[in-house]
């Protein structure tokens, strides 16, 4: 009976724990956060191709596991993107880079600055992120390149109200541009077949002072005169 009784204790304990934890978090519902995911970066240090690892820890940036910042000593930072230069795909850019400038304090109370520096901007992006969330540094959770609340749109970050009208102002230019096009589009149509009938109008009248000066010419030759109709 003890046997049983300790049995069916134990069965209990672990439905109890089952139950506890289905009803934990969002279960399969859950897909995870990429940007707190990645928490090791391969980047550039102080200038590009100096190849280094940065990780984000518990209450410290570390630098190739060795060189270590605390989050409360980072002042700010500043971020400057350069897409560079191109090709015709836009696959291939020469002088790509996403770099940080962070500004912290040393250990011996001095001030200094950090740059870490990427090839591509979505891996800049995840960075900023983590650098933000780190820091306590608010952001919008849609782009954090942005505060709470504001909206990323041609390289700035605007309000929604400023963003709403920028992007009606911008489909109202958009509209008057396809109307400018269309009309164009109508007069080069109109003038095109205006062409064409004076081509038309011109090949008749010289195919009539052809017609006419054969006339001509016959009524020398036979002495018979011929009117043209």
């Amino acid at each position: 009976m003890k046997l049983l009784r300790g049995l069916g204790i134990g069965i209990a304990i672990t439905l109890t724990a089952l139950t506890t934890q289905a009803k934990a978090d969002f279960g399969t519902a859950d897909v995870g956060n990429k940007n707190n995911e990645t928490k090791i970066f391969e980047a550039w240090c102080g200038e590009r191709g100096n190849d280094c690892k940065v990780k984000f820890d518990t209450q410290s940036i570390l630098i190739n596991e060795k060189d270590e910042v605390l989050y409360r000593r980072i002042k700010t930072f500043f971020y400057n993107a350069n897409n560079g230069v191109c090709n015709a795909y836009g696959f291939w850019c020469i002088g790509r880079k996403y770099s940080f400038d962070i500004v912290y304090i040393k250990n011996d109370g001095s001030e200094s600055v950090g740059k870490i520096i990427f090839a591509k901007e979505d891996v800049a992006l995840r960075f900023m992120t983590n650098l933000k969330l780190s820091t306590g540094i608010m952001h919008d959770r849609g782009d954090p390149r942005c505060e709470q609340g504001q909206i990323f749109h041609e390289g700035i970050c605007l309000s929604p109200n400023t963003a709403a009208e920028v992007r009606t102002r911008e489909k109202e230019s958009a509209n008057a541009s396809n109307a400018v096009i269309e009309h164009g589009r109508a007069i080069g149509t109109g003038l095109a077949v205006q062409g064409e009938l004076q081509r038309e109008g011109l090949e008749s009248a010289g195919n009539s002072i052809q017609q006419g000066l054969g006339n001509i010419k016959l009524q020398q030759n036979t002495g018979v005169i011929i009117v043209p109709r």
